[in-house]
């Protein structure tokens, strides 16, 4: 970027995120907040079939006590776990969901999230 372009070539980062923020649009201007997309994506409906078919530590399709899923920024992990968690609180599988987060900025966006569904 030249100076012509509005920032001169040591502009600092935070002048550089400030000219990003006001020229960019966002990826998915229509997405809806964390945690409360209806229907899920083609990722996550996998995932969950699979999830379930799965057997768990009882030997019954119950799915897994543990499962990993691995999704890039922003790709639906919250909205993927609260949904699985849902299924299985709805099927009496468990009785309550406990979420460890390492922020707390995670913590408050998993808790709003969940107020939601």
């Amino acid at each position: 970027m030249t100076e012509d372009e509005g920032l001169a070539p040591e502009a600092p980062a935070h002048q550089f995120g400030s000219f990003a923020a006001e020229h960019l649009s966002p990826s998915f201007p229509q997405r809806a907040p964390w945690g409360t997309a209806q229907r899920l994506r083609a990722w996550q409906a996998e995932a969950l079939d699979a999830y379930f078919a799965l057997d768990g530590p009882d030997g019954v399709g119950k799915g897994p006590r543990d499962y990993l899923a691995a999704a890039t920024p922003g790709a639906g992990k919250t909205t993927f776990a609260l949904r699985l968690a849902s299924e299985l609180l709805r099927r009496g599988v468990v009785r309550r969901i406990v979420v460890v987060a390492p922020t707390e900025h995670l913590k408050t966006q998993w808790a709003d999230a969940a107020a939601r569904v």
